[in-house]
């Protein structure tokens, strides 16, 4: 897969939709070196192409290219240092979820990153992906902030950085939605609190 055959993926589905803005849009937002980190991720490289379906003119001939597509748009995403499962145990559930649910020993290492114990990346993959990915959500009662729902400026969780064995140096932070940091320190009683 390369720029090209992107770009000519691009230019065949122009002419199979009727709406070929909507194409021009998802191709500048893959494509461009301007779009923000926060806004691509393997899920939705995977999944916004077939956002396109009902604008193509024949299914027969559109959908094999945005199936194409979809493909095309991972692999490159993960060039670009994109990966799955990099949060760790405690990550998930400051987020509100039960845990990380694809390792069977989070919890005797909430600190570790995911796919680093399940073996799937190493540390600096690890290292790349954390640095692309944006400050997801979180529940802010967990750092002392109870009137959250109420307010529009906090952004979520801040990922922290991990050592040479993919383990957190300290707990998240949370941000405002510039980045900023709004809170530090976790309050008792919140998950896997160091």
């Amino acid at each position: 897969m390369t720029q090209p055959e992107i770009e000519s993926l691009f230019e065949k589905l122009m002419d199979a939709v009727i709406d070929p803005k909507r194409v021009a849009k998802l191709r500048a937002m893959y494509l461009s070196s301007d779009t923000p980190s926060y806004k691509l991720s393997i899920v939705n490289a995977a999944a916004d192409p077939y956002n396109l379906m009902p604008y193509l003119k024949n299914n027969e001939t559109g959908l094999p290219l945005i199936k194409q597509l979809a493909g095309y748009l991972t692999v490159l995403l993960l060039d670009r240092g994109y990966r799955n499962n990099i949060k760790t145990h405690q990550e998930h559930c400051l987020c509100g979820s039960s845990g990380s649910g694809q390792n069977p020993t989070a919890n005797e290492f909430p600190y570790t990153v995911g796919a680093i114990l399940n073996t799937q990346i190493t540390v600096k993959e690890a290292r790349k992906a954390r640095e692309l990915e944006s400050p997801s959500g979180a529940i802010a009662t967990f750092w002392g902030i109870d009137d959250w729902m109420e307010r529009d400026d906090i952004g979520g969780m801040l990922l922290p950085p991990i050592d040479d064995f993919g383990i957190t140096v300290r707990d998240p932070v949370l941000v405002d939605k510039n980045g900023n940091v709004i809170a530090e320190k976790l309050v008792e009683g919140a998950p896997f609190r160091r």
